[in-house]
């Protein structure tokens, strides 16, 4: 990889870790306004607030992702990095992949069928860098 690319690979991680920072998923809207924002279960999904109630997994339609700086679904995202889960199988190899049902479930191919919602075990989220349940996770924020 050129040294050009490599520079371009860490000034967009640093930008997706600020935006994270700034702009993080809502798990509950407990003291939130009514409103619309990033949910923790994806990026192509969004969850909504309403006189303190939640409801999440609201999807985005096909081919966009959440913005939360927009409050709205977009092509890209500055604040929810392209979403590596995946819903098919169709042309990946039999293996285990970042589900697109959470973080704290997964999800493996085999013979081009997908099994998904595996669960990790408890307090751990799925790590598709490492490809196993972690602590932490860089792929599923």
């Amino acid at each position: 990889m050129a040294s050009n690319q490599i520079l371009a690979v860490v000034v967009m991680c640093s930008l997706y870790a600020v935006a994270v920072a700034s702009n993080p998923c809502v798990a509950s809207c407990s003291g939130r306004p009514s409103g619309d924002y990033q949910s923790c279960n994806g990026c192509n999904v969004y969850a909504t607030c309403a006189n303190g109630y939640m409801y999440d997994n609201r999807p985005c339609v096909a081919g966009t992702v959440w913005d939360d700086t927009l409050k709205r679904c977009e092509m890209t995202s500055t604040t929810c990095p392209p979403n590596p889960c995946v819903s098919s199988c169709s042309g990946l190899s039999n293996g285990d992949y970042q589900s697109c049902n959470g973080c704290n479930v997964y999800a493996t191919c085999n013979g081009g069928h997908l099994i998904d919602n595996r669960p990790c075990p408890p307090t751990l989220v799925w790590n598709d860098n490492l490809k196993t349940c972690d602590r932490t996770s860089t792929t599923c924020p």
